[in-house]
């Protein structure tokens, strides 16, 4: 603070209070050095990166949207844990295609990493298409068929699938799910079970 007293331009200095005030949860504080620092160095993207979580924090919806569109033009310069979050931020403000769109955006810059397709297929499944979600999910799987998540997300998009999904792949996949020993029989039985019972080949399995 006492550098942004003496040295008013400084964007760094304006940057570390802005998170430093986030951490704290004074949000009004931190929306007002990252805008700052922002203006003061409109070219760093970090700068709008913690703009972009002080502005979501302070609930300014419009504002934020803004900023995270701005920083997914920028790709180029985001890692893909940028991208992950910038999808994150805009689910947080209700902006499910800004999310898959940072999300699609992150699975282009890492094809072969299960998160941003573990993501948007949850994204999906929040909002009732089980169908793309368990496409992810399915797929995200084959990256990572050890990660514990994504079997019990696929799971749940396979017990939600609707009546005109094949009852023949459903107990496949769910066999195949049911039986990994790593992971909580009951749970996942429970899990499958809620939905899936209309269905005579599932419920041999989930019983």
């Amino acid at each position: 603070r006492r550098l942004v007293a003496e040295v008013p331009d400084n964007a760094c200095a304006h940057h570390q209070l802005a998170q430093m005030y986030l951490g704290r949860g004074d949000v009004a504080a931190a929306v007002a050095h990252a805008g700052q620092a922002r203006r003061i160095s409109p070219s760093d993207l970090p700068y709008a990166l913690t703009a972009c979580d002080a502005l979501c924090a302070a609930r300014q919806v419009d504002e934020a949207t803004a900023v995270i569109r701005e920083c997914m033009t920028r790709v180029a310069e985001c890692d893909v844990q940028d991208l992950l979050r910038l999808g994150e931020l805009a689910e947080t403000l209700g902006r499910p295609e800004d999310a898959r769109a940072a999300y699609n955006l992150a699975r282009a810059r890492a094809p072969a990493q299960h998160d941003a397709l573990l993501r948007r297929g949850g994204s999906h499944f929040a909002r009732g298409d089980v169908t793309a979600a368990a496409h992810d999910f399915r797929r995200a799987w084959r990256l990572a068929p050890e990660n514990r998540q994504i079997m019990m997300s696929l799971v749940s998009a396979l017990a939600r699938l609707p009546t005109t999904t094949s009852d023949v792949r459903l107990e496949r996949e769910l066999a195949v799910c049911l039986a990994d020993e790593r992971l909580d029989p009951n749970h996942l039985r429970a899990i499958a079970s809620r939905q899936v019972l209309r269905k005579p080949g599932i419920r041999r399995l989930v019983e």
